[in-house]
């Protein structure tokens, strides 16, 4: 068993899901945020001692979306067992929409580096056809705020998007770089099974683009942002990550099973399938009322790696 160096910690809950989203949230259920933050307590008080990491990453779901009181509480249980070591980095997923001065303030008092955010497009049609509920104008908002309380910014963009074009998706990069990200992902638009952006697929209201489109808008981003400075760093097939400085450790959940001298440690409810062993935790109280031990999930991944 190799002791995690970096920690991904999952917050379900989201005002909104999006239509092309099949991650595992939980909409309209604010009333269980305490409950989710009084499990995640439980799970994390089972450390023994205080583990040292090098990287936290907050995902979801929406960390954002949190009321200021309730993102005090869950930086107070993260801080009480992890400790993230000096020049580490702790980045935060947040959509435009969220980001206001007081939680910008918030979350670099609580040691976060970097705001990673959900802008997707800087067209209003594409944000409507990918039901992203922010408008473009928070995007901007969104980045200054991250900047007056000195966060560095990273931007996510998504491209093949039912209905764009090539243009389209230089003009989105472009926009993107004026706004002095220290990092952008670009993602290649899914269609997952079962979520409504695919039924409109599979019921005709909507076509996928062309995969050599796809591919044309690839490169064309990848060009695009190495023109303008950043340094290509892939950690999946589907999507590309620029970087402009530092060393970003991009360390997604599907790929913790590779990472095999710098494991990731998920806490989180409702993990992919491809990961479900590889958790330290499962908070599964919300649908049982009995979390699992973790030492279950231990035994799982030491029999995983054959360790």
């Amino acid at each position: 068993w190799i002791v995690p160096r970096a920690a991904y910690v999952h917050i379900p809950f989201c005002a909104h899901q999006c239509g092309y989203c099949d991650f595992a949230v939980s909409v309209g259920r604010d009333g269980r945020i305490d409950a989710y933050l009084d499990a995640l307590e439980r799970e994390m008080s089972r450390l023994e001692t205080v583990r040292p990491i090098a990287t936290l990453f907050l995902g979801g779901g929406t960390p954002s979306h949190l009321s200021p009181p309730q993102q005090e509480r869950l930086f107070g249980i993260l801080a009480r067992r992890l400790s993230v070591e000096p020049g580490g980095e702790v980045t935060l997923e947040a959509n435009p929409d969220d980001v206001t001065a007081e939680k910008a303030s918030l979350w670099r008092e609580h040691g976060v580096t970097r705001l990673s955010l959900g802008a997707q497009s800087f067209n209003a049609k594409l944000l409507h056809a990918l039901e992203r509920r922010h408008r473009v104008e928070h995007v901007a908002q969104a980045v200054e705020r991250a900047r007056r309380a000195d966060l560095e910014v990273s931007l996510d963009l998504i491209f093949a998007v039912p209905g764009q074009e090539p243009a389209d998706w230089l003009e989105d990069i472009k926009r993107g770089l004026a706004l002095g990200p220290d990092h952008i992902s670009t993602y290649g638009l899914t269609f997952e099974k079962g979520t409504r952006l695919w039924k409109q697929r599979e019921g005709g209201a909507v076509q996928s683009l062309p995969e050599e489109r796809e591919l044309e808008m690839y490169l064309a981003g990848k060009d695009a942002l190495q023109a303008a400075g950043f340094e290509l760093t892939p950690v999946a097939d589907a999507h590309l990550c620029c970087g402009s400085a530092g060393t970003y450790s991009v360390l997604q959940p599907e790929l913790s099973l590779r990472l095999r001298d710098n494991k990731l440690a998920c806490l989180q409810a409702g993990a992919p399938a491809d990961i479900a062993s590889a958790n330290i935790g499962c908070i599964a109280h919300l649908q049982s009322g009995t979390p699992t031990p973790v030492s279950h999930w231990i035994e799982l991944l030491d029999r995983q790696l054959g360790s």
